[in-house]
């Protein structure tokens, strides 16, 4: 059996060889620092096993032919090394040099088929391509090859036979790809399991210290794990969303981890129509929860009481003029509302 991450990069590398362009970036992040050759090698390996049917080069544009010069300007964007594998052309990049990155997150939308060799696979949350990440374990690494004998052996498997892999359901490509998380429709759909997954998922190769910047949960007493289920419970069973959780949520989601709370709060007011307010457990006869919010005061979002909209804010208003004696004709110019959303 075949991992499904192995089978969706086989997929990847199986659309180079037909001269496609994927819609996703490959991201191969490690801790350690590896050879141009060994990536290179891996990679030739790989794209070896073409399928009968693709088994001359397809070049769909001069871009792909090796007699293809680049520019200038492309030549500092791909400044580190391409990649022609067999006729196939995959541009590589090392996040290393920062000055690259920043050039190719504004040659995001160019047809390129993109490696990325990463020591933080966060840094990219700007990309309007999702990113296919695999990380490497600097500890199966062999002599000449980048990626384990083993993974080279199914995908070029997965290349000779064609295997394609099923449609991943969105609340499951958090496993597979960085990319924006629909938190909004998580929550509005109450899918607190699924949340709640995805929050532990993303917290294994993350800075915590960033995640949790500006939170009560940084320099906690008490255990992270335990406050982010309290919180999700308390999400879950009263509708209440604790600040300190939608800004853990929503960095994890944008993979944008400076995001503040100014920035936050905006989001979660447009997107759920609720307004952060100082919130009491205790005051709203809410039975205990855990010791660290039971008995003080918080930041929160309660979900119960969404603000009202200006279409029903125009209609209130509008029926108090109308009983404070206020000429119907007057009203109904002034709320810009017919006559039948009044009476």
């Amino acid at each position: 059996m075949i991992d499904t991450k192995i089978q969706l990069i086989g997929n990847w590398f199986m659309k180079v060889t037909r001269g496609e362009i994927n819609d996703e970036i490959l991201l191969f992040s490690t801790k350690k620092s590896v050879s141009f050759y060994s990536i290179k090698n891996s990679i030739n390996s790989i794209i070896s096993a073409v399928p009968k049917q693709y088994s001359t080069p397809q070049p769909y544009s001069k871009r792909y032919n090796e007699n293809y010069t680049l520019t200038e300007s492309e030549k500092k964007v791909l400044e580190y090394q391409h990649v022609s594998a067999h006729g196939y052309t995959i541009y590589l990049m090392d996040s290393h040099n920062i000055n690259i990155i920043h050039e190719i997150k504004n040659y995001k939308n160019k047809s390129k088929n993109i490696i990325i060799i990463a020591a933080n696979n966060y840094l990219y949350s700007d990309f309007s391509r999702p990113l296919l990440h695999f990380h490497v374990d600097s500890e199966t690494y062999e002599k000449d090859n980048f990626i384990h004998s083993q993974d080279i052996k199914n995908l070029q498997h997965i290349i000779e036979t064609n295997m394609q892999t099923s449609i991943i359901n969105y609340t499951e490509r958090y496993k597979y790809y960085l990319e924006f998380f629909p938190i909004v429709k998580i929550i509005q759909s109450n899918q607190f399991n699924v949340l709640e997954n995805f929050i532990f998922f993303r917290l294994k190769n993350i800075d915590h210290d960033l995640l949790l910047y500006d939170t009560s949960y940084h320099e906690n007493k008490f255990s992270l794990n335990d406050l982010i289920r309290a919180d999700i419970y308390l999400l879950k069973t009263y509708k209440i969303l604790t600040s300190r959780l939608a800004i853990i949520i929503y960095r994890l989601s944008f993979l944008n981890l400076g995001a503040n709370k100014t920035q936050i709060g905006l989001f979660f007011k447009k997107e759920l129509n609720v307004k952060s307010t100082t919130i009491n457990l205790n005051s709203l006869g809410i039975e205990f929860i855990n010791e660290d919010l039971s008995t003080k005061n918080f930041r929160g979002y309660n979900l119960q009481h969404p603000l009202q909209t200006d279409l029903t804010t125009r209609i209130e208003i509008a029926k108090k003029l109308l009983k404070a004696g206020v000429d119907i004709k007057i009203i109904t110019k002034a709320t810009k509302l017919q006559l039948s959303q009044i009476l």
